[in-house]
């Protein structure tokens, strides 16, 4: 049928071309004068991309080489050679042919050739075997001398079965979807054609440690039938497989009076080369690389090998093994002054050849002839020779589709190796080592797997670098994984012989996301001693990043020791927090912000801001008011001297607000601060002796004496009564006066002292001072180090604990605000709601303050409850109202304004869930800014308003599947006048190019046969291109149009507007001159153009009602014909396939046949999905589109510099790299998916439930089975149930072994908050448990008990009771909490 429409297309071409035609076809085949009018002949296209023309006898004269040919009978072949020989025309061509070789049948590209010859019969002349000429678009095609260098290239090639068509396209036309490279023997023995390796080829080199690409520089004959091949080659891929090559280097040798170095040299038993041919060798052997590896004695016994010239010299290099046995040669030490060139000595574990000596007064220097491998400084390519064989079989050529994009070797050697993008890495060589810098990561191999470090320093050493870095290591197998900082040693000799491990790289990140190098080593040198090792959750790998990378997922408290013995000791300094242990029950933790050095430095008294609970124990000042009427009792102590007042303040002010990590006695701290026996500066120094010391049982009895205090205005304390210094027993607390005041007026009466004691003290939540003693080698007390203080400490409102609250009765409705949180229940039996206030209440009555109306937003608890506003009638006599009050800093408190705002933000969630998004959460999340908060909450959008009020931020399309959602963040968002439901967007994505306006410049030659142009008739020309200015780049996308753009398949994502359907509404649509004209390309009125589009197609012609305008489309244009505003179809390639393309001629020129036209298709060069930036118009529609809401605010200048760094990278991944991972690096800094993460998640709670109730079946049907076999007197045991219970229980166990690593894993990378972390554990654990519980209950009735209709219905019922309550029992918990407390 193709061969029946090809002979009828061309039938019909015009009398002008079917004379061009004869005028061809009377030039002899093969001249100039042929070629330039068969450039010329229009190809029978007519509208389609690609046609079939049958050959007659005098079209056959028109074949040239490189045209595409099939013969009846044959594949499709290129011909690349035409003869006419004795009434025959003989083609030369290229196809795939199916042939034997090594006795298998494949199919390979083979040259053959096609003898066709024209039969003269009564009727008519004929071809036999009759054929057919493929043709395509000339712009789509390569040139034609240029399709048969690329089919010859490919000979021998094997290929797969039913490949005949690939090969020719791939021979035939331009389209970067072909195969990247093809890899062609080089020599088949056979009936196969040999290539001959010319230059500019490129080859894959294979030698022990695998193969490396290259290109061919120059050629020349070694010997019969050997060639040596000068290469250009990757020194990346030399250095990684550590190729060893011929290179010279030089060694210097010192020669002073105090030492004279001497040298080892091998013996020769044979005269040496002459000097002249000894440099032609090294001339000609000079980077040359053996395929096999070849003992270097052996190499240099070649060079120097004097027995041997000219092509038996050649014919022995180029045959060079290393199979004979080794060499033992004599050697003998010779001073360095004495060698002579063409000597071979040992140095450096390697034989060299000495090439050149030169001598001075302390040192002799010498050049080198080495087979070793070489560094090439941070250099690109370089030049290596290579020997191949004319009948090569190892070495193979590799033939690219376009080498400037496929080739892996760079031939540029102007910029180093790019490094761009979020992450790469690059073998070490001995450059990279010397510019090693503080803060760099490496990755090597420790400990036999993959590691990665932290370098510390970099030093030279004699012939070694010393790397120190700090990782989590291990010092001995004995102990457990610590960070530690340890020395790598990477050996070098002087020549620069690279000499760097192979497994051992440098890890590069994006400089947007790393610390400054400073910062690196002080967070890696900050978890020295660290011994909190996971595989899953704190590994050497999540440290480095850690130390290396911002982001706020990272780990949030690291617990550090800092005293180990044979470890480094953490030197305590301002800034440093500490957790330590109080009283032996609390534990707390502060910043240090002042270190005091006692007893010689061996105690440490530090001074710390902390937060303290009420039952704190610490010592205090207080204000006691005694009236002079009450007697206290003060206790009587027998010293040899009075304490003075101002030694007592001196002591008083060090000791004060200090805390015990013990629990101790009021009184034994008040006889330490009274204590006179010793001086200030001995008592300081002997404090915390005191304190750890047992009190010593003194002879002397404690006595106490009642004292009324009669204290007189004028006259100082008598001796009777109270005085600075005395110890007082009040309310059970023994107390030391620190100062006493008499008071006046109402107060006269009263005496005001203050005390010193040691206790506990109410206060209200706040960061205040304490002081704590500790040992230099402090063994309890550990440093804890915050990713970001600022979010992760609480002393400045962060951490990970959920805040309390506290629930207040509230008796006046006025006492309510706005901004505010409310707790109240509609029944004794309901549960307790979190509500905001949005509104100050509203009294009906103003003299009643018990009833009111509130506007509040809340989460309503129900299974698909979803946040609300509602208003709510209040009656305080009837039903009780609670104000929730958070136990913040004031700090994390936000303003009503803030809290309102943010509750309006989250209106219409529904993600209810009673653990961790229930009412309580959601009021607690808008009411503080704490990092325990909920860190994305989702919010359908459900109208273009909605979207347009974000204005800007996180937002995600619903996709197909439904598990999976595409993220991208919308950095503008604007509503279009005259549009309903179309916004204007900006945004950045990690996907697929869209098809978008833009202009391209058009040049249409001679050869451009297929132009076809839709003709308006009554329409104005330039509509529509008043607002192009506007619309240029810019796409016009419905929220749903993408839903599986995840495949990647062009059929299946983007933006359904056409080109066609684009410049028909640009000349016909009458507001296209307007914005709110493009309401016209979304919903049902595109559809009404896309079928007046199709009908066009099909009928050439569509009649317009309106004004009695008509289209009609014209096949076969000349090109001389075009106008301005003209509306032309052209066939170009888009990615990477040739299709139709619109375009309105905006700007043209007849008379050079050029101009700009404007379209809507894919941007040129468009391929991978990376990312991008989309900009354009979006349709939005109910639940297409969620907009997410996070906790803190977004650093939009950060977002920014981000994109614009990885912008136009292609480098998309579903699992690795998706649009997730793109949004979350922009936003947290983490690479990381949380869809992934959660599909995995609720496959693990789905499982143990599911294998509990299969299990539970399949043993009452193995029961059941057994009971009747065992009436049949067949079979007696029950050990298949039992296997089936126990593998059932066996598989639920390890289902949650497995959920709770991933629940690890999860809170390490997305830093979960404690309390969710600690509520999903339970929730685990009772999946788990509960199953397993429950299927040995059922199997043990069933066993246990005769089977009957009862027994298995029981059982059949024990095992739903505890499916239920697997998925019940974890949010009970949470039910019960809101049932009981406000």
């Amino acid at each position: 049928m193709q061969a029946l429409a090809g002979s009828q297309s061309a039938q019909q071409l015009p009398l002008q071309q079917e004379a061009a035609a004869a005028v061809v076809s009377a030039q002899p085949p093969g001249t100039a004068e042929a070629a330039a009018l068969q450039a010329e002949r229009p190809s029978p296209i007519t509208g389609s991309i690609q046609s079939y023309e049958t050959l007659t006898p005098e079209s056959i004269r028109n074949v040239r080489p490189g045209d595409v040919i099939q013969a009846s009978g044959r594949s499709e072949a290129i011909v690349v050679e035409v003869e006419v020989k004795d009434g025959f025309f003989i083609f030369w061509t290229i196809y795939s042919k199916v042939c034997s070789f090594s006795g298998q049948i494949e199919r390979r590209v083979s040259k053959d050739v096609l003898k066709v010859n024209i039969i003269n019969s009564r009727r008519s002349k004929y071809l036999k075997p009759s054929c057919q000429l493929r043709h395509f678009p000339k712009s789509y095609c390569h040139p034609l001398n240029e399709v048969v260098r690329r089919a010859q290239s490919c000979l021998n090639e094997k290929i797969k079965w039913f490949g005949d068509s690939g090969f020719v396209l791939w021979c035939k036309t331009k389209d970067q979807s072909h195969r990247k490279h093809c890899t062609v023997p080089i020599y088949l023995p056979g009936n196969f054609e040999t290539h001959q390796v010319k230059v500019g080829d490129h080859l894959s080199l294979k030698h022990d440690s695998g193969s490396i690409h290259a290109v061919v520089r120059s050629s020349e004959e070694m010997c019969k039938d050997i060639y040596l091949l000068s290469l250009s080659v990757s020194t990346q891929d030399l250095m990684k497989d550590r190729i060893s090559f011929m290179n010279i280097s030089e060694r210097k040798f010192r020669q002073s009076k105090e030492s004279k170095e001497r040298v080892l040299v091998v013996k020769s038993v044979s005269k040496c080369v002459e000097t002249e041919e000894f440099l032609h060798r090294i001339d000609l052997m000079r980077g040359l690389a053996y395929p096999r590896r070849i003992l270097t004695l052996r190499f240099c016994l070649l060079l120097t090998d004097a027995s041997r010239h000219g092509q038996d010299w050649r014919q022995q290099a180029a045959q060079m093994t290393n199979q004979s046995r080794p060499i033992r040669p004599l050697t003998q030490r010779v001073k360095a002054k004495n060698l002579q060139r063409g000597d071979i000595i040992f140095v450096d574990d390697a034989y060299r050849v000495v090439c050149s000596v030169v001598r001075d007064a302390d040192e002799v220097s010498v050049g080198l002839v080495n087979y070793s491998e070489v560094d090439y400084e941070n250099r690109k390519t370089c030049t290596l020779k290579y020997l191949i064989r004319k009948k090569e079989t190892e070495t193979t050529l590799c033939v690219h589709n376009d080498n400037t994009a496929d080739c892996p070797l760079d031939l540029e050697e102007s910029s180093p190796v790019n490094l761009a993008g979020i992450y790469s890495e690059e073998p070490v060589t001995l450059q990279l080592l010397q510019q090693l810098k503080k803060g760099d990561v490496m990755r090597l191999w420790y400990t036999g797997k993959w590691h990665r470090v932290i370098v510390e320093k970099l030093a030279r050493e004699n012939e070694k670098y010393i790397v120190t870095a700090i990782h989590y290591g291990l010092k001995s197998w004995l102990d457990a994984k610590t960070v530690i900082r340890e020395d790598f040693v990477f050996k070098y000799d002087r020549q620069g012989t690279k000499q760097v491990h192979p497994n051992c790289f440098l890890c590069h990140f994006s400089d947007l996301w790393c610390h400054e190098p400073d910062v690196v080593v002080e967070r890696a040198r900050s978890r020295l001693n660290e011994r909190e090792y996971s595989l899953i959750a704190n590994c050497g790998t999540l440290f480095v990043v850690w130390c290396k990378t911002k982001s706020i997922s990272h780990r949030a408290d690291n617990s550090v020791p800092i005293f180990l013995g044979g470890f480094h000791t953490h030197e305590i300094k301002e800034g440093d927090h500490l957790e330590f242990n109080c009283c032996l029950k609390n534990r707390l933790h502060g910043e240090v912000t002042k270190v005091t050095k006692l007893n010689n430095g061996r105690k440490l008294l530090l001074e710390l801001q902390v937060i303290k609970p009420h039952e704190l124990h610490y010592v205090h000042t207080s204000e006691l008011v005694l009236k002079t009427d009450k007697a206290v009792t003060r206790v009587i102590q027998y010293q040899s001297r009075v304490i003075s007042e101002a030694e007592l303040t001196r002591r008083i002010e060090f000791i004060e607000n200090l805390a015990l990590n013990h629990s101790e006695s009021s009184f034994k701290i008040c006889r330490l601060v009274t204590n006179s026996d010793r001086r200030f500066d001995d008592w300081k120094d002997s404090i915390w002796d005191a304190l750890t010391q047992n009190e010593v049982q003194s002879n002397r009895r404690v006595l106490l004496e009642s004292v009324t205090p009669n204290h007189d205005r004028e006259l100082p304390v008598a001796c009777d009564g109270l005085r600075v210094g005395d110890i007082l027993h009040v309310n059970g607390v023994y107390r030391v006066v620190a100062g006493i005041s008499t008071g006046s007026g109402q107060s006269s009466g009263q005496f005001s002292i203050k005390t010193l004691q040691y206790g506990s003290q109410k206060q209200n939540l706040c960061v205040s001072q304490l002081k704590y003693i500790i040992d230099a080698e402090e063994k309890d007390a550990k440093l804890c180090v915050h990713n970001d203080p600022s979010l992760n400490c609480q002393l400045y409102g962060g951490g990970s604990q959920s805040p309390a609250h506290i629930a207040e009765e509230v008796y006046d409705m006025q006492s309510i605000s706005a901004g505010s949180v409310i707790s109240w229940r509609d029944n004794w039996y309901s549960l307790y709601q979190h509500a905001v206030v949005v509104g100050n209440p509203v009294l009906p009555d103003g003299n009643n303050p018990h009833c009111a109306t509130i506007d509040l937003i809340f989460y309503r608890d129900s299974w698909r409850g979803q946040i609300e506003r509602q208003t709510l009638s209040v009656d305080l006599k009837k039903q009780k109202i609670y104000t929730i009050k958070y136990n913040v800093l004031e700090g994390c408190v936000l303003t009503p304004e803030e809290v309102i705002k943010r509750a309006n933000d989250r209106l219409k969630e529904k993600q209810h869930n009673f653990q961790w998004n229930s009412s309580r959460d959601f009021a607690r999340w808008c009411s503080i800014k704490h990092s325990s908060n909920r860190e994305q909450c989702t919010v359908p959008v459900h109208s273009v308003q909605d979207l347009v009020e974000f204005e800007r931020g996180h937002i995600k399309f619903y996709k197909s599947p439904c598990f999976y959602k595409h993220e991208a963040i919308m950095r503008s968002c604007s509503a279009v006048d005259g549009c309903r439901d179309i916004v204007r967007v900006e945004l950045y994505e990690n996907n697929h190019d869209q098809k978008r306006v833009r202009f391209e410049k058009l040049v249409i030659g001679p050869g451009e046969s297929s132009i076809r142009r839709v003709n308006y008739y009554g329409f104005e020309e330039a509509t529509g291109f008043a607002i192009l200015e506007e619309l240029t780049d810019c796409t016009f996308l419905n929220a749903d149009d993408d839903r599986k753009g995840w495949t990647a398949k062009a059929k299946k994502f983007g933006c359904k507007v056409c080109s066609r359907d684009f410049c028909f509404w640009l000349r016909n649509n009458p507001d296209a001159g307007r914005m709110c004209g493009i309401q016209s390309l979304f919903g049902t009125e595109l559809a009404e153009i896309q079928d007046k589009m199709k009908k066009l197609t099909k009928e050439k012609s569509l009649e317009v009602l309106e004004m009695n305008r008509k289209v009609e489309l014209e096949d076969r244009v000349d090109r001389r014909s075009l106008r301005q505003y003209d509306h032309i179809i052209l066939n170009r390639m888009v990615n990477g396939v040739v299709s139709e393309v619109d375009f309105i001629l905006t700007e043209w020129d007849a008379a050079t046949c050029s101009g700009v036209g404007v379209t809507y298709a894919l941007p040129q060069g468009s391929g991978a999905m990376g990312v991008v930036k989309f900009q354009g118009f979006l349709r939005v529609a109910d639940n297409q589109i969620q907009k997410v809401v996070h906790n803190s605010d977004l650093d939009w200048n950060q977002i920014d510099a981000k994109f614009n760094q990885l912008c136009g990278s292609r480098s998309y991944s579903l699992l690795s790299n998706n649009c997730e991972h793109f949004v979350n690096y922009l936003i947290y800094g983490r690479v990381s998916s949380t869809q992934l993460n959660n599909l995995a998640w609720r496959f693990s709670h789905f499982l143990p439930n599911a294998v509990q109730t299969i299990a539970t079946a399949a043993v009452r049907i193995l029961r059941l089975v057994y009971t009747l076999m065992q009436r049949e007197a067949l079979i007696t045991t029950v050990a298949g149930s039992l296997i089936a219970e126990g593998g059932s229980v066996l598989l639920i166990g390890v289902v949650g072994l497995a959920s709770h690593l991933l629940l690890q894993h999860r809170k390490a990378k997305f830093n979960m908050p404690q309390q969710e972390f600690l509520g999903r554990r339970r929730d685990i654990l009772c999946r788990t448990l509960v199953p397993m519980i429950g299927l040995i209950i059922v199997g043990a009735v069933i066993h246990s008990a005769p089977v009957s209709a009862p027994i298995i219905g029981g059982a059949a019922g024990v095992g739903a009771l505890v499916v239920g309550l697997a998925y019940f029992l974890p949010s009970l918990r949470a039910r019960l909490m809101a049932r009981m407390n406000p």
